[in-house]
């Protein structure tokens, strides 16, 4: 079921009509430059998510997910901020499911941002449209954040194999460089395919610039 729903948004058209601010469509969990393999490559980009848009496979795996639950039909309550663009956000998210996976329900609840972090916190929610910002040049910026027990991972899922991974990476990995990024897109790929969270943008800002103004 969650991997069905991360399938069934379309993350460009949600960049493209709801943001239209140079912001990214996202499949993976690290984002796009936060940090480059000992080749040279961007680490988000050597990453293989299984949460691409792709509204067949989400209705297939929207039609085990039934066999396997045995119901037909879900409701869930999405919590997001008290704003106006939260709410078209939200909106978006909401017609891209209910429409690809008939029989999901979606019911936008605006919060204060404040008593939406503390719901997060809490795990008193079904879903809730949130985001993370990177601290530092480092894929486990954003893969620590998941670890069980961490103060961060509001989502209940928990993998010791992933926190395996984690640990050799920040411990005796940290000397071997390739061994270390490998171990790092083997726990990204491990957390996507058990699909805990949708990822959906990456955040752009768009800017204008006066090409007469110097220095």
């Amino acid at each position: 079921l969650r991997l069905a729903i991360a399938q069934a948004i379309n993350k460009k058209g949600y960049v493209k009509t709801v943001l239209n601010d140079g912001s990214l469509a996202s499949n993976n969990f690290t984002g796009i430059g936060t940090a480059k393999t000992p080749d040279g490559k961007d680490f988000a980009s050597t990453v293989e998510s299984p949460l691409k848009y792709n509204p067949k496979v989400a209705k297939q795996n929207w039609e085990k997910a039934k066999k396997e639950l045995g119901k037909k039909e879900f409701a869930f309550t999405m919590n997001t901020q008290d704003t106006p663009a939260a709410k078209i956000a939200a909106e978006y998210i909401k017609s891209q499911i209910e429409s690809n996976l008939p029989g999901v329900t979606v019911k936008i609840k605006q919060l204060p941002f404040k008593q939406r972090v503390e719901a997060e916190l809490s795990m008193n929610y079904s879903m809730s449209l949130s985001g993370w910002g990177p601290d530092y040049p480092d894929p486990t910026t954003f893969l620590d954040t998941m670890t069980t027990g961490n103060a961060q991972n509001n989502t209940g899922w928990g993998s010791k194999e992933y926190d395996n991974l984690l640990k050799k990476a920040n411990g005796e990995l940290l000397q071997k460089p390739k061994e270390r990024f490998a171990t790092m897109r083997q726990a990204e790929e491990l957390f996507l395919n058990d699909a805990p969270v949708a990822p959906i943008y990456q955040k752009g800002t768009a800017t204008l610039r006066n090409p007469q103004v110097k220095g």
